[in-house]
């Protein structure tokens, strides 16, 4: 299936643009703490198909200190 998804560039832009969206809206619902868990996770499988700038609240999160109960 992803094979043919690559192969129509115009499907594969709109569902890279849906992704792109719900990703998004994701990570802005996650706390602190599960971001940078997030971060630390290697994928060395994986390959970055594109690269956005994230939202001042969501990057704030980053250089929040976590406390632990």
């Amino acid at each position: 299936m992803a094979g043919r998804l690559y192969a129509d560039k115009e499907r594969l832009a709109r569902h890279q643009a849906l992704a792109k969206k719900e990703i998004l809206r994701l990570v802005k619902q996650l706390d602190a703490e599960a971001l940078k868990a997030i971060l630390k996770i290697e994928e060395p499988e994986t390959f970055k198909i594109a690269e956005d700038n994230l939202e001042k609240a969501v990057l704030a999160k980053l250089t929040q200190k976590t406390i632990r109960s």
